[in-house]
């Protein structure tokens, strides 16, 4: 009877023992559960907080600003001249001039539209009889792309306003000649910042009271994209 009232008791002991450990154990893994979640979360605020400012937000869209969009370009380039004059007592004079161009141009609020504005200068043409020289306007507007990264091209056309001096013997006569001119042209990039280029512009005069009808001419130009 004694033998089996201490093994009662050890049963009860070792149940009690048990039932009071257990729940130590249980929070004991809970805490570790919840010190864990509270470093992982302290990890993920550290990581957010170092990572680059460009890679968390959005970079604003350019539409927001128009003008941050708007490139300015500038010239200079090298024209050739190939022209007919006919004058009223029935002779004709051909024209083959060399001369100096300056460009500049600005984006309308596209990429692919350019509105430029040039001035030219033609030097004279040698003869005994008749020299003729030439200074030159245009205002026109582009449309601009490109086959390759490189490689682009402009179709565009304006107005043109040419002063043609003709001086013969000793007598000088300015005309005052408004065109229409259009030009085609081809682009090749060396870089986002500059381009070499070829023009073929063609010009027809707006009036009948001047020699000066058609011409036509070829430009080797250098610009620069700012």
């Amino acid at each position: 009877m004694l033998n089996r009232f201490h093994s009662v008791a050890a049963v009860a002991s070792l149940t009690m023992a048990i039932a009071f450990a257990s729940p130590l154990t249980a929070f004991g893994y809970v805490d570790d559960e919840e010190m864990m979640g509270y470093e992982a979360i302290l990890n993920e605020l550290n990581r957010e907080s170092s990572r680059p400012a460009w890679r968390t937000t959005t970079k604003s869209p350019r539409s927001s600003d128009p003008l941050e969009s708007v490139l300015f370009h500038g010239g200079l380039g090298i024209a050739s001249l190939m022209q007919m004059v006919s004058f009223e007592d029935g002779t004709s004079h051909y024209l083959g001039q060399k001369g100096i161009q300056a460009s500049f141009g600005i984006d309308l609020f596209s990429p692919y539209w350019i509105a430029e504005g040039t001035a030219r200068s033609f030097a004279p043409t040698d003869g005994s009889r008749l020299r003729v020289s030439l200074q030159e306007f245009e205002l026109k507007v582009f449309h601009k792309d490109r086959f390759t990264n490189q490689i682009g091209y402009r179709i565009g056309a304006g107005l043109s306003a040419r002063y043609m001096n003709l001086h013969r013997d000793q007598d000088v006569q300015t005309y005052t000649t408004p065109s229409g001119v259009a030009t085609f042209g081809l682009d090749l990039y060396v870089g986002e910042k500059m381009s070499f280029g070829a023009d073929i512009n063609g010009r027809t005069a707006m009036i009948s009271e001047t020699p000066d009808q058609r011409s036509v001419d070829a430009t080797l130009r250098v610009d620069f994209h700012l």
